[in-house]
């Protein structure tokens, strides 16, 4: 019978406790439990294999190493470890293993990914812990071992937002140009939006000030940048600074920069032109830029403010075309901070003279209340920060609905469908699935929660809770 030890203990004992025990491995009378192992050093490598014959293959390393518990990162080392002992150069796998792990390497397991993460966290604990009385060095192992220092992970869905129109559709329906389809398409297929998104271009097309407060991966940027380019396409003659985007980070500017190339690249020789103004930006691009500006210019409150004190940037900020001003991540300007900002785009209004169409977005700016109170807590916090009012009906929040058209299975139904299990593979179809009395379940427990006839998304909750939920349900 084989002794579990656990390697990341193992590797804080000194050598001549790890020698014994690579002994054991070498005559398979010991199993390596590897959880939370990210990496060993080659020296402890060169340790745990001094009793492991030389010879030995992946096959005979799969006995001693519980390959179940090993993560990703360690997994491709220790293979590569066995293969500089074999005298092999490049990586191989025998083609009879039968690892688990090597079938589903290139894959990424989100749950020993979260391991990985916490073992790093641990070992860096108990790095500062040298308990030398026995009792506590048990109780607080024992509570180490119980998760006392980081809590389970939590779990929630990716809602599905309601559709909202195609370019196509939005273009007979005159709210954008026509040649907003060849910005807004890919592989030939023009873009389809969803419902917020088409709300927020209805928005700027009546002139009015609005706020998108939707989830990370609902589009929010989209909200501002279609609209933005639909009125330079309607105004083309324009070639002064139309809109300031202001971001709270320099990472942020860079990738939106990427984002609005991305659109731009799709009509060759496109008279719209994005450039971003930051402190990154060598003298001569400045220059440049102040120059020649562009009309969409990305940057942060910093440089918005130094613009604004500096006369060679003056072209920028004064431009008599501007009017679009986009805050993003609205969230991030509060206290003093958010009192600055708000004196800033007064002297931006003030400087250029325009009456600007205020746009902001943010993730999560409010939770509490329904949805009517929510929204205008955020219109009141948006209507300071602008300096213009801002309607609650204008802060356009997220549009779900569900994926899993059934209705709600019965107790009886649900607990039959757990009791039965999964079917067979070659029965598992998306029909199947979406007809499963579980799937319901899932989505509405763990991604959904109907709040006043709108739907919003479910708090994220540990798999145990949901678990305990489900039980108590059936």
């Amino acid at each position: 019978m084989k002794i579990t030890i656990k390697l990341h203990e193992l590797l804080q004992q000194p050598e001549n406790a790890i020698l014994p025990i690579s002994n054991l491995l070498g005559q398979k009378l010991a199993l390596l439990n590897c959880t939370g192992v990210v990496a060993v050093t080659p020296e402890q490598l060169t340790l745990l294999f001094t009793g492991i014959p030389q010879n030995w293959d992946i096959q005979e390393i799969e006995e001693i190493f519980e390959f179940s518990t090993i993560p990703q990162t360690f997994n491709y080392q220790l293979r590569e470890w066995i293969d500089q002992r074999l005298g092999r150069t490049n990586h191989q796998i025998p083609a009879k293993s039968n690892s688990s792990s090597s079938t589903h390497s290139q894959f990424l397991d989100i749950f020993n990914f979260r391991n990985e993460v916490i073992g790093d966290y641990r070992r860096y604990i108990e790095s500062f812990l040298k308990i030398r009385d026995e009792k506590v060095k048990t109780f607080v192992d024992s509570e180490l071992e119980k998760g006392q220092l980081w809590t389970d992970p939590l779990v929630q869905l990716n809602p599905k937002y309601r559709p909202g129109a195609s370019v196509t559709t939005l273009v007979q329906q005159r709210v954008l140009h026509p040649d907003s389809t060849r910005y807004f398409s890919q592989y030939g297929e023009a873009y389809s939006f969803h419902s917020h998104q088409k709300q927020a271009f209805e928005t700027a097309q009546r002139q009015e000030p609005y706020v998108v407060t939707t989830g990370t991966g609902s589009g929010k940027s989209l909200t501002y940048v279609v609209p933005i380019i639909n009125d330079l396409l309607h105004h083309s003659e324009i070639k002064g600074v139309r809109a300031i985007l202001v971001y709270p980070m320099n990472a942020l500017i860079n990738s939106q920069e990427e984002e609005l190339r991305k659109f731009l690249k799709q009509v060759p020789n496109t008279h719209i032109r994005v450039e971003k103004y930051t402190g990154q930006e060598k003298l001569d691009k400045k220059t440049e830029i102040q120059n020649n500006p562009p009309q969409i210019l990305l940057t942060n409150y910093v440089m918005l403010e130094l613009m604004l004190s500096r006369t060679h940037e003056d072209k920028l900020v004064a431009s008599p075309d501007l009017k679009f001003l986009v805050l993003d991540e609205l969230h991030t300007y509060r206290g003093r901070q958010g009192a600055d900002v708000a004196i800033l785009i007064r002297k931006l209004r003030q400087r250029c003279g325009q009456k600007l169409l205020c746009i902001g977005t943010s993730a999560t700016m409010s939770s509490e209340g329904s949805r009517q109170q929510r929204r205008q807590v955020v219109a009141d916090v948006a209507s300071k920060l602008f300096g213009v009012e801002i309607q609650p009906r204008n802060v356009i929040d997220e549009t779900l609905e569900r994926s899993i058209k059934s209705a709600a299975p019965t107790t009886e139904k649900l607990r039959e469908s757990i009791i039965q299990g999964l079917p067979p593979k070659s029965e598992q179809t998306l029909d199947a699935f979406k007809q499963h009395s579980l799937s319901h379940w899932v989505e509405m427990n763990f991604g959904l929660e109907d709040k006043q006839g709108h739907l919003v998304r479910r708090t994220p909750i540990t798999l145990e809770t949901g678990a305990n939920q489900l039980a108590n349900e059936t």
